[in-house]
């Protein structure tokens, strides 16, 4: 129970952003595993995504990011490498350390599904008036920044992702 303003704004603002991921769920992260016709799972599709945006990144980062075994992560890259969505390369200067790449054929797939996305988003706004679509635009931009500067939990390690050349 909240005991002072302070934990009180926090805890309707926790119930408020409770609420908006099941929406968010629902409404866009749902549909979007839809768009990607199913042909890759959830984990899949975040250790995709960012392998796209960090590029190249070791097992035990990607293991350590997704909080997840490392079975489980050689189970989910097993299954991006056999469609050819990403590919493993060994380091240049130690050969024992492997390295995760997004393809030429992974980026071709988050670019189609990022424009199957847009077409079924633009339809999901249309009843929005233009000035309310220009307020979702902005609300996202800034939550997006806002949440990016949060201090992370202390039991949840933080990751940094190297820049592999």
């Amino acid at each position: 129970v909240p005991t002072s303003p302070k934990e009180c704004k926090a805890s309707v603002s926790i119930t408020e952003l409770m609420y908006f991921m099941v929406e968010f769920e629902g409404k866009v992260a749902r549909p979007a595993q839809l768009c990607a016709k199913n042909t890759v799972s959830g984990v899949q599709m975040q250790l995709l995504l960012l392998l796209q945006h960090y590029g190249p990144q070791n097992m035990s980062t990607l293991a350590k990011y997704k909080k997840i075994s490392k079975s489980q992560l050689t189970a989910a890259i097993n299954g991006l490498v056999k469609q050819g969505l990403v590919s493993r390369e060994p380091d240049q200067s130690d050969r024992r350390i492997i390295h995760i790449c997004c393809t030429k054929e992974g980026v071709e797939y988050l670019e189609n599904l990022r424009s199957q996305l847009i077409h079924y988003l633009s339809q999901s706004v249309e009843n929005l008036t233009e000035e309310e679509q220009k307020e979702l635009l902005h609300a996202l931009h800034t939550t997006g920044l806002l949440i990016h500067k949060f201090k992370p939990h202390p039991d949840c390690e933080s990751t940094e992702f190297k820049k592999y050349t």
